[in-house]
């Protein structure tokens, strides 16, 4: 199926504020928000298996943990980066859901072939140590969402 993925980005873009969901780590539930669109733009991920760096074993509806995991497994690659942002599902444009990825050099890549065809959003990009130094600094054990990272100055 070919899908012209600027019609789906044209219908956000022309809102002034996107709604999603994301599991709030604090409350252990999921949870709605609404940011402006101008904190998001269109990225373009690569399938991971086409990536010259290799992943921890793909975990479904882990996100998080997929990316963190291979990351701290892969300190040593200081260009190897947590990209946060939206994820668009094609064949249910109505879903948009908090999720990350990875970012190397400005290429996104993604576990493409494990999951349904989407469009991505990104909102920023951590190495594991601004990642790590971050919760920290907010006291927490897991990955921070978007919402905790909007007042962030480490964004990229």
């Amino acid at each position: 199926m070919t899908v012209d993925k600027s019609v789906n980005l044209t219908k956000i873009a022309a809102q002034s504020l996107v709604c999603y969901q994301f599991m709030c780590n604090l409350r252990n539930s999921p949870q709605m928000v609404a940011l402006p669109t101008e904190l998001f733009t269109e990225a373009f991920p690569s399938d991971v298996k086409g990536a010259d760096f290799d992943t921890v074993e793909y975990q479904a509806n882990k996100c998080y943990d997929n990316v963190v995991q291979t990351l701290l497994k892969k300190m040593s690659n200081r260009d190897l980066r947590l990209c946060i942002g939206l994820n668009q599902l094609i064949e249910r444009p109505e879903k948009i859901v908090e999720h990350c990825w990875f970012e190397v050099d400005g290429q996104h890549f993604d576990f493409l072939s494990e999951m349904k065809e989407s469009l991505y959003f990104k909102f920023a990009s951590y190495t594991i140590f601004d990642l790590l130094d971050f919760m920290d600094r907010i006291g927490t054990n897991t990955p921070p969402n978007i919402t905790q990272l909007l007042p962030c100055e480490v964004q990229s």
